[in-house]
């Protein structure tokens, strides 16, 4: 059985290793390899499969890796694949921070992501303006650009009322502004989300008094536990007036930081019981 086995073996597998000897066989992986490391387009153009979709495909991935690699958007062009040459256009773009790209990008989605994304690492407000006025990208672009900007005025070119808010929070708690907070506070929810977010960045509970208890939510509690949870600090829970509100912030604090210590301050003793044994 062995002396059929080494037969076969010299057989078949030496000449196989001998004609690898004479010319050197690519796989797949490193005719693109190659392609990509000599930045030489024209080994795409020569790959081929044993089928011809396999092949489209593996050129289409050889032209983008290279375009990619040299930041070189005529590359794209070669793709046939229109989501892949998409995707390959808006890759260049936004490392060139250049918006005049996008403009050839075809789906109308990617488009539009690619002029935000451009705008914010240009922090360029004018560029926002080429989206849609109908697409949502709009309103997230300019306010991606302002907390770039750390300039609030930015937010006003935001037609919809509550993302206009929402950018402007968003400003204040990169800029630690409470003053600019405090242009928010008939708007209970957005006051909120923007005290709690300097509160919690300065690791500073008391700013959370200053936050509404309405029918449907305590916005205070909330803004301790949002402290809480970001210092990792069980204390700031016991700030917390309604029972199970304080227990469901210091169940986190001990699930979830492997702190028992916080788990011994729960009063329901089943959800004590389960947050020492996550704590362990």
């Amino acid at each position: 059985m062995k002396k059929t086995f080494l037969f076969l073996f010299i057989t078949a597998v030496i000449p196989m290793m001998a004609a690898c000897s004479v010319s050197v066989i690519l796989t797949p992986d490193e005719e693109i390899q190659k392609a990509v490391k000599e930045n030489d387009p024209s080994i795409c153009a020569k790959i081929e499969d044993e089928d011809q979709g396999k092949t489209q495909k593996r050129r289409d991935r050889c032209y983008e890796e290279i375009a990619i690699e040299y930041n070189n958007p005529m590359n794209c062009m070669e793709i046939q694949d229109q989501a892949r040459q998409d995707n390959c256009d808006k890759a260049i773009a936004i490392t060139n921070k250049e918006p005049d790209l996008c403009e050839v990008i075809d789906d109308v989605w990617k488009k539009n992501d690619c002029f935000m994304q451009v705008a914010e690492v240009k922090e360029d407000p004018l560029i926002c303006g080429k989206i849609d006025d109908n697409n949502r990208n709009k309103s997230m672009c300019y306010s991606k650009v302002a907390v770039a900007r750390k300039n609030q005025e930015i937010c006003g070119n935001i037609d919809k009322e509550s993302e206009k808010l929402g950018c402007i929070a968003d400003v204040a708690s990169v800029k630690e502004d409470l003053e600019l907070c405090e242009t928010l506070k008939e708007y209970d929810s957005t006051y909120y989300s923007c005290t709690s977010a300097i509160a919690s960045k300065q690791n500073n509970p008391d700013l959370c008094n200053n936050l509404a208890v309405t029918k449907s939510r305590n916005y205070k509690n909330a803004c301790f536990e949002d402290t809480a949870i970001m210092a990792k600090d069980y204390k700031t829970c016991e700030l917390i007036e309604d029972t199970d509100d304080r227990d469901s912030c210091l169940s986190k604090i001990g699930r979830n930081n492997k702190i028992p210590e916080a788990c011994e301050k729960i009063t329901d003793e089943k959800r004590k019981e389960i947050c020492s044994r996550l704590a362990k």
